[in-house]
């Protein structure tokens, strides 16, 4: 009878090891995934940087506008795609923490098919009586969209220095 408990007692510490050592592994592996990841002060600044270094100047409007693609830039700013070529960066006038995590995004235009900065504004299927007005809309060339997506990356670092 002994020797069940003591076969049954290393299986388990065995097990136990394990699932010990599988848990130290995952979380250096989480800790490893979330220092990649820019915090949504890091991705203001950045992006901030990124307007000023490229003299990026403000439209009030960007007038034939239809949703194409986006991409959450922190929880002040998105890339707005109204086709695969034609990206623009949004400010938001304030933070919209629900964009990090969002997996749609709904885009109220006041006037028809134009979208415009002061007026309009964006949200999530989420929260979607949280909206986030639009402060100010930046025409970007795709190379900038690029390098401000890239920002996130583990090589991305300061991807709008050039």
């Amino acid at each position: 009878m002994s020797n069940i408990k003591l076969m049954i007692n290393k299986g388990f510490g065995v097990k136990k090891s394990l699932l010990s050592l599988l848990a130290v592994g995952f979380s250096v592996l989480l800790t490893a995934c979330a220092s990649n990841r820019l915090t949504n002060d890091q991705w203001a600044q950045e992006v901030s940087e990124a307007v000023t270094e490229w003299k990026l100047q403000s439209v009030k409007q960007v007038t034939t506008f239809q949703l194409d693609s986006w991409a959450s830039l922190g929880d002040v700013y998105l890339i707005v795609r109204t086709t695969p070529f034609q990206p623009y960066l949004l400010e938001l006038n304030g933070q919209c923490p629900q964009l990090n995590f969002a997996m749609a995004l709904m885009v109220n235009q006041s006037f028809g098919t134009s979208l415009q900065a002061g007026f309009d504004s964006v949200t999530t299927p989420q929260q979607p009586n949280l909206w986030c007005r639009i402060k100010a809309i930046y025409p970007l060339t795709r190379d900038q969209a690029d390098q401000l997506e890239a920002l996130d990356t583990p090589t991305g670092g300061s991807g709008t220095k050039s």
